[in-house]
């Protein structure tokens, strides 16, 4: 059954990419070449499309790795 799940993920678009991260498309494809925890894309005929939930978890991760900020210092 979780295999079957996987087949039905949402893909995106790089123009979707983008508006989810807040950047150009150059940007977006500069960090693929130069972070290797950013998304990977994946081919469907001419179109280039990455996973939604794998651009959720990468954003995610950003987050938790972020350090505390500290109040009233």
């Amino acid at each position: 059954m979780k295999n079957e799940a996987k087949l039905f993920t949402q893909a995106i678009k790089i123009s979707q990419l983008c508006r989810m991260l807040s950047c150009s498309p150059a940007t977006a494809w500069r960090r693929l070449k130069t972070d290797s925890a950013f998304p990977r894309p994946y081919k469907n005929g001419r179109s280039t499309l990455w996973d939604y939930q794998e651009v959720i978890n990468w954003i995610e991760k950003l987050k938790d790795a972020r350090p505390p900020v500290e109040l009233g210092a």
